[in-house]
């Protein structure tokens, strides 16, 4: 007997020697930094409550996970969650700072759980949409070390549980597969980082019922290659290529000027004064607008000739000889023509190219 009742009474000293003495926020002072308790000179070691979220550090706005994870995208404000004065929290505290596990509630549902030290978030991290539990409707979940470098999955989630975003973070970098997702489970968007957390490869992105809206390709954080987006009636917005970052092709451009020098060629040949001139000064009117684009020259050369292209021109139609938007090497040289017609347009496209607008 005398036994039991020594062991009962170490047990019940070391209990009450572990405890932590809890205090609410209202029965504390803040002074320079540290947390005392009311009347106390020194700073307080414990647990507190009922601390307003707003009296601890913002682990969103302005801190490192905010700006690791701001690196994913996310298309919804995730900044709305923890820091309103109509939450509170509670942590633990050592010798007046804030050092422990943090969870903060609204109405007794808990939405936030981290765990801070040295003033940043590290380990496990979570929180959900202020009124939802974050055992049930967590909106983020990640991990992070000692250092705030996230390290490992995070997800995101809709408030019906289906995943947001989620992607794998090596000290702080994503890597991998990047994935994002409409509220009912569809694929939104879908990507892949390097090691160097760079984008790398094709990163695509569709609408909720499945279509297809860009398609860019990536190259250590760079364009690189072919990037094409779609507007919401399916036709094409634009369609470039790029190499390290640069344009160096702009294809949708390209295939509006040739369909502009091709209406050319039509327009040109309705003109009745304009029926008789070489094709060779007809060309030179319609590929204005092709730029430097042999392709488009070529489309436009082919349409005046009718598709007849020859090595043995007609003089003034040196053009039917083009082979890739190429003159032939030893062009036959159009006969001078004989005006037709006192218009402007028409005297530019009898003896040559047409004054473009923009040549001033």
């Amino acid at each position: 007997m005398k036994l039991c009742a020594t062991v009962i009474l170490l047990l019940t000293v070391l209990t009450a020697g572990c405890s932590k003495e809890v205090v609410d926020w209202r029965n504390v002072n803040v002074d320079g930094g540290k947390i005392f308790k009311g009347g106390e000179n020194k700073p307080f070691t414990g647990h507190i409550t009922n601390i307003p979220s707003n009296n601890l550090p913002d682990p969103m706005m302005g801190s490192s996970i905010a700006q690791q994870i701001g690196g994913l995208g996310i298309n919804r404000n995730m900044f709305n969650a923890v820091v309103h004065a109509d939450k509170v929290c509670e942590t633990d505290v050592i010798d007046g700072m804030v050092e422990g596990p943090v969870s903060c509630s609204t109405d007794g549902t808990v939405y936030f759980r981290g765990y801070l030290k040295n003033g940043q978030y590290v380990n496990k991290f979570e929180w959900a949409d202020p009124g939802k539990s974050v055992d049930e409707h967590p909106y983020v979940v990640l991990s992070a070390g000692d250092d705030s470098q996230i390290d490992g999955k995070v997800t995101f989630y809709y408030a019906n549980g289906h995943v947001l975003s989620a992607a794998s973070f090596n000290h702080g970098k994503i890597v991998g597969d990047w994935d994002e997702s409409y509220d009912d489970g569809s694929k939104e968007s879908h990507g892949h980082f390097n090691d160097n957390g760079h984008k790398e490869g094709v990163f695509e992105s569709w609408t909720k019922d499945g279509r297809l809206t860009d398609h860019c390709q990536w190259k250590d954080g760079h364009q690189d290659g072919e990037c094409k987006v779609w507007n919401s009636d399916g036709s094409l917005a634009t369609d470039k290529i790029y190499t390290n970052g640069q344009v160096v092709r702009d294809v949708a451009q390209e295939q509006r000027n040739t369909a502009t020098a091709l209406s050319n060629v039509d327009r040109f040949r309705s003109e009745a004064n304009l029926a008789s001139a070489p094709l060779d000064n007809l060309y030179r009117g319609a590929v204005v607008d092709c730029a430097n684009d042999t392709e488009c020259q070529q489309k436009v050369a082919e349409k005046l000739c009718q598709g007849h292209m020859t090595d043995n021109p007609a003089p003034g139609e040196s053009i039917c000889a083009m082979k890739n938007g190429l003159l032939p090497s030893t062009p036959v040289t159009a006969p001078t023509p004989t005006p037709v017609s006192n218009s402007a347009d028409a005297s530019d496209l009898q003896d040559g190219p047409p004054h473009s607008a923009d040549s001033d």
